[in-house]
């Protein structure tokens, strides 16, 4: 749960508008979704990256609009019992939108894969990506519609250019007389 509102906290500030963690066509899906989904998936995957949840949850009304079309989307309901099924023996059994949506998502995304349409489907759901409009709060990184992704702005770290590396001392033979 710390963790959870760590991210909160770090992720309200520097957006368009404060608490949105992105926009997509227009709705807006604020940090606390994000927050509260990453908490609520912590018992069976431990920490998961803010913006992988984020960008599911970009992705989630893209896919569903199109899975609609061919027939493959998901119901509220089958991603309600998948999620009971998963936190099976769990105290607790979210229910908040982001993880429904996550939840939506993974369940569409696989019927896609098995679908006979799986290339057109996909076809459409890039042409949809491409027309969107997503804004993505820039602590949660940026979106790109070709690769389909949010890319976090976290990276490894780097030395900085003004430190210099320091030799590392070895030890030496002393002679003997």
């Amino acid at each position: 749960m710390v963790s959870a509102v760590a991210v909160v906290g770090a992720l309200a500030g520097c957006s368009a508008k404060p608490g949105v963690a992105a926009t997509v066509n227009g709705q807006e899906i604020s940090t606390q979704e994000v927050a509260t989904t990453i908490s609520d998936f912590e018992p069976l995957s431990g920490d998961i990256a803010a913006s992988a949840v984020l960008n599911e949850l970009v992705l989630e009304p893209i896919y569903l609009k199109v899975a609609e079309k061919y027939d493959v989307a998901v119901s509220v309901d089958d991603a309600k019992s998948a999620i009971a099924s998963a936190f099976e023996g769990q105290t607790t059994i979210p229910d908040s939108a982001g993880t429904i949506a996550i939840a939506r998502f993974e369940l569409t995304a696989n019927k896609i894969s098995e679908s006979t349409d799986a290339s057109a489907i996909a076809e459409e759901i890039a042409a949809e990506l491409k027309a969107a409009s997503i804004s993505v709060n820039p602590r949660f990184g940026t979106f790109d519609p070709e690769t389909a992704s949010v890319t976090s702005v976290v990276t490894s770290p780097t030395t900085p250019a003004w430190q210099f590396a320091t030799a590392t001392p070895t030890a030496t033979a002393t002679p003997t007389q």
